[in-house]
């Protein structure tokens, strides 16, 4: 799901304006920046957030299902949506 999709998604849910403002990564790791958050936190975040862009998050499946006693769930089903 995209972060746009996903902002709409939460719109839906909370019957509120939600919107995505796509920035740039360095432009997002400066604005997290600062002593909350120390440097290896920010690319950590950063590169985890790039695999969402690209379209590469996963889905939880297998152990993580067994860990949890449940299957994945939509992000509609989450929201109460779907």
């Amino acid at each position: 799901m995209s972060f746009r999709a996903l902002a709409a998604a939460v719109s839906v849910a909370r019957g509120t304006d939600v919107r995505f403002i796509d920035v740039s990564p360095d432009v997002f790791a400066a604005r997290l920046s600062g002593p909350r958050w120390p440097p290896q936190r920010v690319a950590l975040l950063c590169q985890r957030l790039a695999r969402v862009r690209r379209g590469e998050a996963e889905v939880a499946r297998g152990a993580m299902a067994e860990l949890l006693g449940r299957g994945a769930r939509s992000m509609g089903e989450v929201l109460g949506t779907g």
